[in-house]
């Protein structure tokens, strides 16, 4: 599997987008040392109730792993071509309006002589910049929408849709049991991968550790 092979592709920063970015945040790393000598010693006890393993199940697993994560890769490409586009026709509008400061209430009393009701009661009286400046933030918002409607089309929801289902492809195979040794690197290599950047769920690396487990007790059987 190639190094990046799972990596998103990244959207510009946008205060009104969120970032592409984001929808990686779900995944996180599982360093090289899961395997490391102290934790095999330790994972040699043997498991309860062991499950079927099916080296037809795992491949079938691994086959839709793969399908998921070309068509993920290649939404991602679509979507990235697509936003990058959106983001320089939308430069053209200008820049987002900035808001000007809000004007200052004027209390009928002095505000510590006021009680919280009082305070909150108290109208905030429009001034005519704040009143352009929300007439202009809608104009420019509108184009904006418009812009991304007719640039980016539904592919926002579709590189979502790849991403989970990418996602739940790899859940799958991180459920499974391994038939082999081949099958745990491959699981192993995966878990680096989906959680590159931060730390895998307890749940995932509980699985990761019961696959060592079955594996070190075939061995010492």
């Amino acid at each position: 599997m190639a190094s990046n092979s799972l990596l998103a592709p990244v959207r510009p920063a946008n205060p009104e987008e969120r970032d592409l970015a984001a929808s990686m945040t779900r995944r996180a790393i599982l360093g090289g040392a899961i395997l490391a000598p102290a934790i095999i010693a330790c994972a040699t006890s043997a498991v309860a109730t062991a499950p079927v393993v099916s080296r037809a199940r795992w491949d079938r697993l691994v086959a839709t792993f793969h399908a998921t994560d070309t068509k993920m890769r290649a939404i991602g490409i679509e979507h990235t071509v697509a936003f990058e586009r959106y983001y320089a026709e939308r430069d053209k509008i200008g820049e987002r309006p900035v808001a000007p400061d809000r004007p200052a209430l004027k209390y009928p009393k002095p505000i510590e002589q006021m009680t919280i009701a009082e305070i909150k009661a108290t109208p905030v009286e429009p001034s005519a910049g704040y009143a352009a400046y929300e007439a202009a933030l809608a104009s420019w918002q509108a184009e904006a929408e418009e812009l991304a409607a007719a640039i980016t089309g539904d592919v926002d929801a579709r590189w979502e849709a790849a991403v989970d289902a990418q996602d739940a492809a790899a859940q799958a195979i991180f459920a499974e049991p391994i038939p082999d040794t081949a099958a745990l690197l491959f699981k192993i290599n995966l878990v680096e991968e989906e959680y590159r950047g931060c730390d895998p769920s307890d749940k995932v690396t509980k699985l990761v550790f019961e696959d060592v487990r079955r594996l070190m007790s075939r061995g010492a059987a």
